[in-house]
């Protein structure tokens, strides 16, 4: 994968695009590109981002996915990505007065149709097999409301390959572990 060199100075000149983020922060490259700067590089995210990479074939399958483009690296090493910005609007941010019941229907059945897009995938066509969206919450779900198409952002906190699965805002790292939860949540109980 190609990889664009910059200086901090350089970095630091971005605008800032998104400042919620618990892990990096989102530049504004320019009009259609965004660099994802990370806060730490650490090893598991290096690992994620070279599996993600070995599977770009793969990926392109499921085009809602937005994985990155390119590495971003300053003086010394890799700091991290480039990547389209997507559609304007997150799932989270959509206002439920100005959105009518079906069109968040078909925005929900659009979601769900590119988890059994990668359902099939893993099981019937034997890829991305071990590729699973742990961050999965309302902000990183892009939604084009006219269209109702949607879009997931945050990838690189996905699990795939042999990397660690990362923290995620409902579990997903945990569920991903497959701890013993039946004493606390017995599935035997209707």
């Amino acid at each position: 994968m190609e990889t664009i060199y910059l200086t901090n100075d350089e970095i630091a000149q971005y605008p800032l695009f998104v400042n919620d983020s618990h892990t990096a922060n989102i530049l504004e490259y320019n009009e259609k590109e965004l660099l994802k700067i990370f806060r730490v590089m650490s090893k598991n995210t290096i690992i994620t981002l070279e599996w993600i990479e070995k599977s770009e074939m793969e990926f392109i399958l499921v085009p809602e996915l937005l994985i990155f483009k390119k590495y971003v690296h300053d003086e010394f090493s890799k700091v991290g990505t480039l990547l389209d910005k997507g559609y304007k609007t997150t799932l989270s941010k959509l206002s439920l007065s100005n959105t009518s019941i079906s069109d968040l229907i078909q925005i929900y059945k659009n979601i769900g149709k590119v988890l059994e897009t990668l359902q099939h995938l893993r099981e019937k066509e034997k890829i991305l097999s071990t590729f699973f969206i742990v961050d999965m919450h309302e902000g990183n779900i892009l939604v084009d409301l006219p269209s109702k198409k949607i879009q997931f952002i945050d990838l690189d906190s996905c699990k795939i390959g042999d990397n660690q699965a990362s923290i995620a805002k409902y579990l997903g790292s945990i569920a991903l572990r497959k701890p013993t939860l039946s004493k606390k949540y017995p599935w035997n109980i209707i």
